[in-house]
């Protein structure tokens, strides 16, 4: 957009716009490359501003309002920021390869917060008296096309996220916070506690916003060396995307300490933030064996995979029999061997979802991290229902659930104590002794 398209714009820039020269607009260009199509749809229109945002943030680079205009990048235009002077590349600029990289990363970090707005016109408002859904508002869905609109819709009926995007964020992030595996928002880290914390990099723990719209840049862009409008070096020092080079340290599986981060990096895949190619190369080697294949998948302590429960395998929402409280049901049926025989089995997992003061239609699939207790609300029993005495009920562990879509449910399961109730007197079962489990699911419902 450009001075003719003031009266189109926030009110206070609209004396401040500036008509993009051919380098402003060939940067945009480029950035638009490393787009996924949601990302690009959250801005509808690019403003180039010869001013700073009113905020109390000293230098902005560019940015999108929170509370309307929502759809619209502003970029700053004035020197030493992305001015048409700072862009052009030559002899008297020999740092502007780095000075177009470090604009892409800023404006893909707020492009990102521009299309949360935009998933967040789907929105389904409920009671603000209700601390899980707090009082989220759905944005105003006038200030995107309907092709943009059919995006975020998908997108969020493929999560099942009824409230805001960045209120499902900071439920997950919470939840590793909960069990010691993230740490909170706003405190100060130094650079080696970045992702074991949950984050990208150190602005990303400050909320749940930044958090979100740190990961999309970072990994986006973390393999800037060259671009198609110009002939220039990309030499930035030292490597920004903290969280991927913590996982790319991963040889497989999801430890403990990767595991808030991993989970982050596919919701905002399965969001279509980020694509497939580009989340795999930040995450690595880290992931979750599901063989290749859905069902319940049961491996060795020492990682070797013994047994699959494939036969009736389902994944459910409902409510529980008292109707105060919404659960997600995990179930399969298999055999496991006793005394050398193989038995028909079931394994039955109950994680809890909050309470029934809303309607089931608002209620997520469960993603992040869930603790199993024996007589608490998430629940795991693997039954043999003609050798009881071999049934057990977990008593303490995790489940981990990385991915959640209305396609595909993926996770795994840590156990590290379990009891066979059937026994006299019930008898325990310690890590060593149980498997380690992970499950897909294709199909949710």
């Amino acid at each position: 957009m450009g001075t003719a398209d003031a009266d189109k714009v926030i009110r206070d820039h609209r004396t401040h716009i500036v008509n993009p020269g051919a380098f402003q607009r060939s940067l945009v260009r480029e950035m638009a490359t490393y787009m996924t199509p949601l990302l690009c749809a959250g801005v509808r229109d690019v403003i180039f501003v010869a001013t700073e945002p009113d905020r109390d943030e000293g230098a902005v680079l560019g940015w999108v309002h929170s509370k309307e205009y929502q759809s619209q990048l502003y970029i700053n235009s004035l020197p030493n920021r992305a001015s048409e002077a700072d862009l052009v590349p030559g002899p008297g600029n020999r740092f502007v390869g780095n000075i177009w990289a470090t604009a892409i990363e800023t404006l893909l970090h707020e492009s990102a917060h521009a299309a949360v707005h935009l998933l967040n016109t789907r929105v389904v408002e409920g009671d603000c008296t209700l601390g899980f859904w707090s009082c989220d508002k759905a944005t105003d869905a006038a200030q995107w096309p309907a092709a943009a609109l059919a995006l975020a819709r998908d997108a969020m009926e493929r999560l099942r996220i009824r409230a805001s995007f960045q209120t499902e964020w900071n439920r997950l992030h919470q939840s590793f916070v909960a069990v010691g595996l993230a740490r909170p928002y706003g405190l100060e880290l130094a650079a080696e506690e970045i992702a074991g914390a949950g984050f990208m990099t150190a602005y990303g723990g400050t909320k749940p916003m930044e958090d979100i719209a740190e990961i999309v840049a970072q990994v986006l862009a973390r393999d800037i060396t060259g671009f198609t409008a110009i002939d220039a070096e990309v030499n930035r020092g030292e490597r920004g995307d903290l969280g991927c080079m913590a996982l790319a340290a991963v040889t497989n599986g999801v430890p403990g300490g990767v595991a808030a981060l991993y989970t982050k990096v596919l919701l905002l895949r399965d969001a279509g933030l980020i694509s497939q190619e580009d989340a795999a190369a930040c995450t690595g080697n880290a992931g979750i064996d599901t063989r290749g294949t859905p069902g319940v998948h049961f491996f060795t302590q020492t990682g070797e995979y013994s047994r699959t429960f494939s036969d009736g395998l389902s994944a459910k929402l409902g409510i529980n029999d008292a109707g105060t409280s919404f659960k997600f049901r995990l179930a399969a049926e298999g055999a496991l061997e006793v005394r050398g025989e193989e038995h028909p089995a079931t394994f039955a997992l109950i994680l809890d979802l909050g309470p029934a003061e809303q309607e089931l239609e608002r209620v997520s699939w469960p993603r992040g991290i869930y603790t199993l207790d024996l007589l608490g609300e998430n629940r795991l029993v693997i039954t043999v229902p003609d050798e009881a005495s071999v049934t057990y009920h977990v008593d303490e562990g995790m489940v981990l659930i990385t991915s959640a879509t209305s396609e595909r449910i993926e996770g795994s399961i840590v156990m590290t104590r379990a009891w066979r109730p059937h026994t006299t007197p019930p008898v325990p079962k310690v890590a060593s002794e149980l498997p380690r489990i992970t499950f897909r699911i294709d199909g949710s419902r």
